[in-house]
């Protein structure tokens, strides 16, 4: 059977797209917390493709950094409440801060 070439593009997207799917289906979410201006570890082990929720318990905004292997995020201004969500695929360490309180740090081991 010969495939045209818009039946051929449907087959290649269909391909690509069942192929993300199965890619995200093996990442999982860790969460670390802020409470009483600590995150709620020092240190967090994850693997390459995992996200990272930082969820803010604590009742004052907090503004998240995470320098790794070319990788910066910043989370801008977090509220009360507001998660701030970050993919972490490239193994490395990653160092997490908040910029408006410096006390506030932890590492993150990507494998």
């Amino acid at each position: 059977m010969r495939l045209g070439p818009l039946r051929k593009a449907a087959l290649a997207l269909a391909a690509m797209a069942a192929g993300s799917l199965a890619g995200a289906a093996w990442a999982s979410v860790q969460t670390v917390d802020q409470r009483n201006l600590k995150f709620s570890v020092k240190l967090l082990t994850v693997a390459h493709g995992d996200v990272v929720e930082f969820t803010n318990s604590d009742d004052t905004s907090h503004n998240i950094t995470i320098a790794g292997p070319d990788f910066v995020a910043n989370s801008g201004l977090q509220a009360p409440g507001q998660p701030f969500k970050a993919p972490l695929v490239k193994p490395g360490v990653y160092k997490v801060s908040c910029a408006i309180h410096p006390n506030m740090r932890m590492t993150i081991v990507v494998q």
